[in-house]
């Protein structure tokens, strides 16, 4: 087998041999990117040529069937377009954030006998509706002691809108038919 060695003077030759083509790719690849063969950076590279035709040579074929003219769009300033994505990524965090509710269960003890517990749920569910709360479909009647019944009730709300003390409080103010209020179960949806 032989084998081809390379003398100190090939090994130079080679050598010049890339770097020339080196220097001819970065001349290409300046004028490529820059327009220039890599300018100063004082200099200002030269202005690259239009190859448009000017307007009145402009053929008015349409090829695909556009007639309307395209209306350059207003460009906004950076802060305008930093502004308008903030604005944009709130409003949309707002609308995925998920909301906390409460499911709770009341039990709402009258002063005697006498009180008429349909009547009471329904005045209860007619005064006291502040936005954010949602009523129970339907309640319940167990009995307490000696023929009184407590009326059972459950509703939910959304935590960031109602507190529950001031549920609690109004159906309290009903004093002439209610005793007291209890909460009998609180859980978080």
């Amino acid at each position: 087998m032989h084998t081809k060695t390379l003398t100190c003077s090939a090994l130079q030759v080679s050598l010049m041999t890339y770097a020339m083509q080196y220097d001819e790719l970065s001349v290409a690849l300046g004028y490529a990117l820059f327009g220039t063969a890599g300018a100063p950076a004082g200099k200002a590279a030269p202005a690259a040529k239009s190859t448009k035709k000017p307007a009145a040579e402009d053929d008015d074929m349409d090829l695909f069937g556009d007639d309307e003219d395209e209306t350059p769009k207003a460009t906004m300033s950076r802060a305008e377009q930093v502004a308008a994505m903030k604005a944009e990524k709130e409003a949309k965090e707002k609308a995925n954030k998920k909301r906390d509710r409460s499911q709770i269960v009341l039990e709402v003890k009258p002063t005697d006998t006498d009180v008429d517990l349909d009547a009471l749920y329904k005045t209860i569910k007619k005064e006291v509706c502040p936005p954010g709360l949602t009523w129970g479909e339907g309640y319940n009647k167990a009995p307490v002691a000696f023929g009184i019944f407590k009326l059972i009730i459950s509703l939910v709300v959304f935590d960031d809108e109602v507190s529950i003390d001031d549920v609690v409080d109004k159906i309290e103010a009903m004093e002439d038919s209610v005793q007291s209020v209890d909460i009998n179960s609180f859980n978080k949806l």
